[in-house]
């Protein structure tokens, strides 16, 4: 039976993702329990895991009620913040719950201990608030350079991934990419895209990686075009400075 990907909004922005095979679930960043346990009745499944990204509440609100009622295990970074998870996550060695194989990556930058998974059976990406589309997550108690290393990391996955990010964020990061990218047609396109999506109440999750690689600015720090509207040189600075460059300007935007 074929891996399935569920979305479930949440709260004003956020996303939860569902994974389902063989009658059982796999919850990625319960915001909040109601629409999970809705969607498990709903659909006869049975709760078989957590995954969590990060400690911030809007990732894990939910994660009490659903343990409380399914006493299932909660896997993700090793961090005193996250002292419920019962299976803490080694970065880059695959684990699986029934069936379901994921590879946990250490993406720091958006916090200190974050964590996004990679699932090769679904060819997806769950990048928490590190990868967004067409952005990145705001620094909270990580660096910028661990973010950047964290674009480096997920530059490295293959670009006919999907990936699931957990907020809607597309159209405001596109606006902000196009006031310092804005020859590029690719982008352009994108945010039409995007606009007729979000017109129709449609997600603009997931997306390819491969159009993050074309048009999101973070990935894009060695462009030429990009770092002129900086006033930077092909060369100079390097690639992690013209990120935060970026991240900085983003924050102001």
């Amino acid at each position: 039976m074929t891996l399935r990907i569920h979305t479930l909004p949440a709260l004003d922005d956020n996303y939860i993702f569902a994974l389902e095979k063989k009658g059982f679930c796999v919850i990625i960043d319960p915001a909040k329990a109601k629409p999970i346990l809705t969607f498990l009745f709903q659909n006869s499944l049975t709760l078989a895991g957590i995954i969590v990204t990060h400690h911030h509440f809007d990732h894990i609100g939910g994660v009490a009620e659903l343990v409380n009622t399914f006493k299932c295990p909660v896997y993700g970074p090793k961090d005193p913040r996250l002292a419920f998870v019962t299976t803490p996550l080694e970065p880059d060695i695959e684990f699986s719950i029934k069936d379901m194989v994921l590879l946990p990556i250490a993406t720091p930058g958006h916090t200190s201990s974050h964590m996004s998974f990679y699932c090769h059976e679904a060819n997806a990406l769950f990048s928490g608030d590190t990868l967004f589309g067409c952005g990145c997550g705001r620094i909270f108690d990580g660096t910028a350079i661990q973010m950047y290393n964290s674009f480096v990391r997920l530059g490295s996955i293959p670009p006919d991934t999907w990936v699931y990010c957990a907020h809607e964020y597309t159209q405001d990061n596109i606006a902000f990419a196009k006031t310092i990218d804005p020859s590029n047609i690719l982008l352009v396109q994108r945010g039409k895209t995007v606009l007729a999506l979000r017109n129709k109440k449609i997600p603009s999750v997931p997306f390819l990686l491969s159009d993050d690689f074309a048009t999101n600015p973070f990935f894009r720090t060695s462009s030429f075009t990009l770092r002129a509207s900086l006033g930077f040189t092909h060369t100079n600075p390097p690639d992690s400075v013209v990120f935060a460059t970026l991240r900085n300007m983003k924050d102001l935007f």
